[in-house]
C-alpha cells in the first residue's frame, strides 16, 4: 500500500514569498526589567549599607601579607592549568592509541 503524493501548501504557493513573523515574547521584557531592579537594590545594598565598613575591607584587602600571596596564588593557578593540560592531551592520546599499555589509566565510557 502506497500513499498519495500530497504537496504541503508552502510549495503550492512558492509564486509569491512567505511572511515570517518574529514571535513575541512580552515576559521577556519584564523578566529583564525585575532582574535589573534586583540587581540595583542589591548594588545599593552593597554600597550604601555603612554596616559594611568598606574602609575596614580595604585595610585588609591590602595587608601586606595578602598582597604578598597574590604572585603566589597566581604561580599555583597557572601551574594547575598546564598540569590539568599535559594529563588530559597524554589520556586522550592513551585513550585514541592502538596501543593497548596503559589504555586502563584513560577514562572510557562502559559499554
Amino acid at each position: 500500500m502506497t500513499l498519495p503524493e500530497v504537496e504541503s501548501p508552502a510549495r503550492q504557493d512558492a509564486g509569491w514569498p512567505l511572511e515570517v513573523v518574529t514571535a513575541r515574547r512580552p515576559l521577556r521584557w519584564l523578566g529583564a526589567a525585575c532582574v535589573l531592579v534586583v540587581l540595583g537594590m542589591v548594588a545599593s545594598a552593597l554600597v550604601a549599607n555603612p554596616a559594611w565598613e568598606w574602609d575596614i575591607v580595604g585595610q585588609y584587602l591590602f595587608a601586606p601579607s595578602v598582597v604578598r600571596s597574590v604572585p603566589l596564588t597566581l604561580e599555583l593557578t597557572a601551574l594547575g592549568i598546564a598540569l590539568g593540560f599535559v594529563l588530559g592531551a597524554v589520556l586522550a592520546l592513551m585513550r585514541l592509541s592502538p596501543n593497548r599499555p596503559g589504555v586502563h589509566l584513560a577514562l572510557r565510557p562502559q559499554r
